[in-house]
């Protein structure tokens, strides 16, 4: 049994009182409805004030208007069409305007009509205006037809409309690009379909409310008129003359308007679009190197490709190569055809497929495409295009790039001004660019519409009906054309409705209709091409990048990776846009191009895309392209135009992507919605144009599955990682260094009386030349240093810092020219000793800046074991903690991990990624940042010493060689009453700074038994003599009560070899005969010192022989500042009084 569902819906706009009337008489119907579904837009706050389950509040994001209110309603219900258990067949649709309402038995009585046959039930109205205060009823209409609402209306309006809603969508909805008539205008559409039935309900029980001023149907409303213009324009072929006459009529005395007839002087159809503006840009374009590159995937595009590119290359004065990455092509193939063309000036790069997986495999694509369900879609095809034009163009004097699809014609180039065509209007272009400091310049495809065939349809189809319409009428009354031109072709388009129901294009359907319905199905333009407004963008407009991109700064390329997410298993699309997008909106980190500009550029490729059959869908790849889509929108929302360092805070500091991935899911499952909603349409007209549906099962297949359950968790977690794979990926990709920019360097130091010097490298800031003993470095011409920059190298220059280069001098600052003494030595990618990177580090602490882009190649590690940098310029930054500590990470991973071939991605890596359980190459980076500081005893012995004696011990306490007090005092904070000793005398006053320390003279006031602890803390260390230190450990044995405790601290003698973080250095020696007397240098004093270590087993010894027994041992924390490992620095060892 089928069960019946009523979904009333109520637009509203600031009507509170009249909602309130509108919304009792639907909650007060004896027959409730199923769903009540409230539009309204977004400064209306009434309609949150209700609260129900089947009560639900939307805000319109249609055309503002009733007619775009209705249909967002529709877009709602099938959204939620799984929740509410919607089926078209046997969900009803009634609706209501905020200002009618509703007797308690409406839905009931109309409820009671329906059967299987019936698809629309009308009931009466009851008028009330101000010349009939009270109301009348109207007459109820007997008979319906499309010919019944051509005319006038017979009484059947928005708050009477009670319809099926499978008929409503197969009738398109309302029509958004009219004001008024719109209820005719449906209605027209719902009877054209010859199996709509529809029952008489003989009862007025509806009430509409005329009595207020400002309505659209008040005379001389303009509303009103354009309404009724536009559906004269729309309807006027479906009218024989006495229809027309009495059309006019109708208006003129109901309405007093009188229409705009047919212009013989005005053209027909879509605006044609003129030049708008000519240039005139003097002398030649700069010498590039220009590489065009495309992913070729069909034979036949190759061909026709080459035919276009043979034409252009005789036009281009320098060096041209073509870039070619193959899928499901083998290169065979290729040369065949490019051998014949006989391309003898062109250089020609091919790589396959299995060159693809391998860059991916190596991470050279970013971490995505190790997965290897990423390397599907447009969007891989493009990532490894950018990279193997990376690759080829890296010893390019002046890179050039256009990157094209393979069905885009070259030749027929078009451009704004209306003089320059083919490949002249690339010439202009690249011209153009340069001339307004265009970085990447999006252009335009025209002709096919690079998107689905299924987001094409409906329009197209729309035009073709009423074209066919109007050669059955042989009569134009009234002609239009439509200056807004904007997504005119896309049926899913989220910037405009009001093209989806009117025939715009039907003036410009190419063919006869057999082959116009051709090409609409197979996805090539008919009617309305894309981008057919490209002369008139802007700046401000949302880029959507295609196959037609010219690039004059090539680091864009590897600073944001082409990539489209894959979600829940589906690849999305639409990578082309969201590269741009990041590109235009975020600021990079390649120096000098950090606010690099991307914008619209006027030039235009025709594309002649391959026929895509409708029957060969596939529901996931419809859906990434909807959901790519949404991303690329919303990402647009969250990174708005012209703030790119407030959006480069935003990308690194997060916190937006929740709220981002919520939104993206919602637009989705909205435009999923409005694709169902069309392909309902397209089925009825291909039925009107006498064709056999190719897409109702399409639409039913959408209609009952779902678009993809619980991905905002999915969505969130790949953009709350995006800034750290993109960092990744950046770091993976090849340097670029256009080699003018050496010559350029070279002018403008023979310009300052340079001579006689060689280039010895080439970075991102300048070129580094060589005069005999002098390095200099010339920063190019995009690099300018602010005056915090300046002040730090002029102080620096000022000071001896042995990681800085001897005789480091900033020569000119305007164009900056920096010189230093030429370092010797190599660039530490080998195995080292940790020392020098401690001591860079340090010293950057010390003289207060950090060197931000730390890395073997810009350090030489000389012969005297000192770390120099040797690139000096922006990267001399102020010191500030954060800064250091990311210089820490990238010293530590150079160091310890020099030899990984992913050594520049794991130091770009480490800018973001800091815990070490999730960057498993920081392991061990604490102990490395503890041996940064040169540590005193007291910042190793002393704390772990009181960290082993605690409250371990009571009574009183002996403490032998206490020197200065400084521990002695710590000791007896812990509540321990202490009679200290040390032969220098002259530490008595500091050493009994303390009320429970008591001085005691030496051997002589040791009582015999009277402690309970002694203590002995690196007394035996300065003791050369065995017999001396035997004498000492008598005294400590003496003094103990029976069973009394003594702990003796020493330098650990497993130790003796290594340098530890409190000494510069040992000599290489080893433990023999149990003892060993060497010098050594203490770090924190620079002083040197005699140091006597004996074994453990020999210090035990000794104590057993005056009576002590060991009873426990300690081991201190220490680094081995040699290879930053972990080791014992100081053995501490109980005994106990026998």
């Amino acid at each position: 049994m089928v069960i019946l569902k009523i979904i009333a819906i109520i637009p509203t706009h600031k009507r509170n009182s009249d909602f309130n009337r509108a919304f009792d008489s639907i909650s007060n119907q004896s027959r409730p409805a199923d769903h009540i579904l409230i539009v309204h837009e977004k400064d209306d706050d009434y309609p949150h004030l209700l609260s129900g389950n089947n009560i639900h509040a939307t805000i319109n994001k249609r055309t503002k208007s009733l007619s775009g209110a209705i249909n967002h309603a529709i877009d709602e219900i099938i959204m939620n069409r799984h929740d509410w258990k919607i089926k078209p067949d046997s969900t009803w649709l009634a609706l209501l305007d905020d200002d009618d309402w509703w007797d308690a038995e409406y839905l009931e009585k109309c409820a009671s009509l329906i059967d299987e046959q019936c698809h629309q039930v009308v009931a009466g109205l009851t008028r009330y205006d101000l010349s009939n205060p009270e109301g009348f009823n109207l007459s109820i209409p007997e008979e319906l037809q499309c010919d019944s609402f051509l005319i006038k209306n017979p009484h059947i309006q928005g708050s009477n409309l009670f319809v099926r809603m499978d008929s409503f969508l197969t009738a398109g909805g309302f029509d958004e690009s009219i004001l008024s008539c719109t209820d005719r205008d449906f209605c027209i559409r719902l009877f054209e379909n010859t199996n709509h039935h529809w029952k008489r309900l003989n009862q007025h029980l509806v009430h509409h409310d005329a009595r207020k001023s400002g309505r659209i149907s008040d005379p001389n409303s303009k509303r009103k008129k354009q309404g009724i213009q536009r559906f004269a324009m729309k309807h006027q072929f479906r009218m024989d003359e006495e229809q027309w006459d009495g059309f006019l009529q109708a208006t003129k005395e109901r309405f007093g308007i009188e229409l705009e007839l047919l212009d013989s002087h005005k053209e027909n159809g879509l605006l044609k679009e003129k030049g708008t503006e000519s240039w005139n840009f003097e002398g030649k374009i700069e010498d590039y190197d220009l590489t065009i590159g495309v992913t070729f995937s069909d034979l036949a595009f190759v061909e026709k490709f080459v035919h276009s590119i043979k034409k252009i290359i005789p036009k281009w004065p320098h060096r041209m190569r073509l870039v070619a990455c193959l899928h499901k092509i083998k290169t065979g193939e290729i040369d065949n055809i490019f051998q014949k063309a006989n391309l003898t000036d062109l250089e020609l790069i091919i790589y396959d497929e299995k060159s693809a997986i391998e860059l991916a495999n190596a991470g050279e694509l970013g971490p995505w495409f190790l997965n290897e369900k990423y390397r599907t879609g447009v969007s891989w095809g493009r990532c490894v295009l950018h990279r193997r034009i990376l690759d080829e163009i890296r010893n390019d004097n002046r890179p050039l790039i256009w990157i094209l699809d393979e069905d885009m014609q070259l030749h027929l180039s078009d451009s704004s001004d209306p003089n320059c065509k083919g490949f002249d209007a690339f010439l202009q272009t690249v011209r153009y660019m340069e001339k307004f400091g265009i970085d990447v310049g999006v252009g335009y495809v025209i002709g096919d519409p690079p998107i689905h065939p299924l987001f094409t349809l409906r329009t197209q189809l729309l035009d073709l009906y009423y074209s066919q319409m109007r050669e059955k009428s042989g009569i134009i009354r009234i002609n239009w054309d439509l200056e807004n031109l904007n997504d005119i072709h896309h049926d899913l388009s989220t910037s405009r409705f009001d093209h989806l129901e009117f025939p715009w294009g039907l003036f410009n359907v190419r063919s006869n209709n057999s082959d116009a319905l051709r090409l609409i199905k197979s996805g090539k333009f008919s009617s309305r091409p894309v981008h057919s407004d490209w002369r008139r963008r802007f700046d401000e407009d949302l880029l959507i990048r295609g196959g037609n991109t010219i690039v004059l700064d090539p680091t864009s390329l590897s600073e944001w990776s082409n990539m489209a997410p894959l979600i829940s298993n589906i690849q999305t699309r639409r990578g082309d846009s969201i590269w741009s997008l990041y590109a235009q909106r975020i600021k990079g980190k390649t120096f000098g191009k950090e606010e690099r500009k991307v914008a619209w550029i006027p030039f235009a490729v025709p594309q002649e895309r391959k026929n895509s059959p409708i029957s060969k869908h596939d529901a996931d790849n419809i859906r990434g392209d909807i959901i790519g889509s949404m991303i690329m929108r919303n990402l647009s929302q969250t990174f708005s135009l012209n703030n790119m360092e407030m959006n480069r805070r935003l990308w690194d500091d997060g916190g937006w992507e929740k709220e981002f991935s919520e939104n993206v899911v919602i637009d989705s499952k909205l435009r999923e919605s409005r694709l169902i909603s069309s392909l309902y349409r397209v089925a009825a007209l291909e039925h009107h144009l006498g064709h056999k549906s190719s897409v109702l099962e399409i639409a039913k297949e959408f209609f009952h599955s779902i678009m993809l359950r619980n991905i905002e968790a999915e969505i969130e977690k790949i953009f709350t990682e995006m800034p750290a794979h993109m960092s990744r990926f950046r770091s993976a990709q090849p340097k670029i260094r256009p080699r003018y920019r050496i010559s350029e360097a070279v002018v403008k130091l023979e310009k300052f009386g340079y001579t006689d010097f060689e280039v010895r490298g080439d970075g991102s800031e300048g070129v580094v030349f060589k005069k005999e003993d002098l390095a200099i470095k010339v920063h190019h011409e995009n690099v300018q240093f602010n005056n915090e920059a300046l002040n730090l190298m002029e102080e620096l220059s000022a000071k001896s810092v042995s990681c800085l280069p001897n005789n480091f001098k900033l020569q000119y600052s305007e164009s900056t020219i920096i010189s230093y003494d030429w370092v010797d030595g190599e660039h530490p990618n080998f195995e080292t000793n940790v020392g020098p990177w401690l001591d860079l580090l340090r010293e950057c602490k010390e003289k207060k800046f950090v060197y931000w882009d730390l890395k073997p190649q810009n350090l030489i590690l000389t012969p005297d074991d000192r770390l120099v940098i040797i690139d000096i310029g922006w990267d001399l930054k102020i010191y500030n903690d954060d800064d250091w500590d990311s210089m820490v990470r990238k010293a530590y991973l150079c160091w310890k991990h020099w030899d990984k071939i992913n050594l520049r991605e794991l130091l770009t890596r480490s800018l973001r990624d800091t815990d070490p359980h999730h960057f498993p190459e920081l392991e061990g980076i604490e102990t490395f940042r503890s041996a940064i500081e040169i540590q005193d005893k007291s910042d190793l012995h002393d704390p772990w010493f009181i960290e082993l004696l605690g409250e371990n011990y009571s009574g009183k306490v002996l403490d032998w060689g206490c020197g200065s007090g400084r521990l002695t005092k710590q000791i007896a904070d812990l509540g321990y009453t202490i009679d200290a000793y040390d032969p220098n005398v002259e530490l008595k006053k500091k050493a009994t700074a303390h009320p429970l320390v008591n001085w005691i003279n030496g051997p002589n006031d040791v009582k015999e038994g009277k402690y309970s602890l002694a203590i002995c803390n690196l007394v035996l260390c300065d003791i050369e003599s065995d017999e001396e230190a035997l004498e000492v450990l008598k005294i400590i044995s003496d003094s103990l009560e029976p069973g009394g405790h003594a702990i003796v601290t020493v330098c650990h003698p497993d130790s003796v070899d290594i340098t530890c973080t409190t000494t510069i250095q040992r000599p290489q020696l080893s433990l023999t005969n149990d003892k060993i007397t060497y010098n050594k240098t203490v770090r924190s004093t620079d002083r040197n010192r005699v140091e006597h270590t004996r074994s453990q087993s020999f210090i035990e010894r000794l104590a057993s022989s005056v009576g002590l027994t060991r009873t426990r041992e300690f081991h201190s924390p220490g680094i081995n500042v040699n290879d930053c490992t972990p080791i014992h620095e100081y053995l501490g060892l109980e005994f106990t009084k026998i």
